[in-house]
């Protein structure tokens, strides 16, 4: 039997350390960012899953430092581009938290039977505090984007024919299909 490999020790999240460790954290990680964005635009999720654990919960606060900065644009989606890109169809909304929740959302809400994940269980994935998550899913349910189970208390993404059928509608003045609340 081969010897046991030691666990990692426990990454400390992002809101805990010090002001030094957050300007080095943020420094790395933009240039890391920018480099991945060289070749191709990238969703949130794609960002997140290329980068450490410790160094996830920065993720959101270089997204802002770097849209603020005019370095990089939102396309839609959750998914961002270094600029210059294409000509802008309509305005297109940068917010790199909600895109960053949505995304952890939907990929951990993929991996369980249920299709939902718990607060708890963004927060954990993306190293940021429960109270931003928490508020940046309501602001998804708001959006059309995910729904609350009361009775599980976990949140569930919407499906993506829904969405496109609700985009849809904006887009042409029809308004959306209501949607049951249990």
């Amino acid at each position: 039997m081969p010897p046991r490999t030691p666990s990692p020790p426990p990454t400390v999240p992002f809101y805990d350390k010090s002001p030094e460790e957050k300007r080095g954290a943020r420094r790395t990680l933009r240039l890391r960012l920018l480099k991945l964005l060289d070749s191709q635009p990238m969703t949130v999720m794609a960002l997140r899953l290329s980068l450490e654990p410790d160094t996830a919960g920065a993720l959101v606060a270089t997204l802002e430092d770097l849209v603020a900065a005019g370095e990089i644009a939102a396309i839609g989606h959750g998914a961002y581009t270094k600029v210059p890109w294409g000509p802008e169809m309509r305005p297109v909304v940068a917010a790199p938290l909600r895109d960053t929740v949505h995304g952890a959302l939907v990929h951990l809400a993929r991996k369980t039977r249920r299709k939902s994940c718990s607060v708890t269980a963004v927060s954990g994935f993306l190293g940021l505090s429960i109270e931003d998550v928490a508020s940046s899913l309501q602001q998804i349910e708001i959006a059309g984007q995910a729904s609350f189970d009361d009775a599980t208390g976990e949140w569930r993404p919407v499906g993506t024919v829904t969405i496109r059928r609700a985009r849809k509608g904006i887009d042409e003045g029809i308004p959306p299909i209501p949607t049951p609340r249990h």
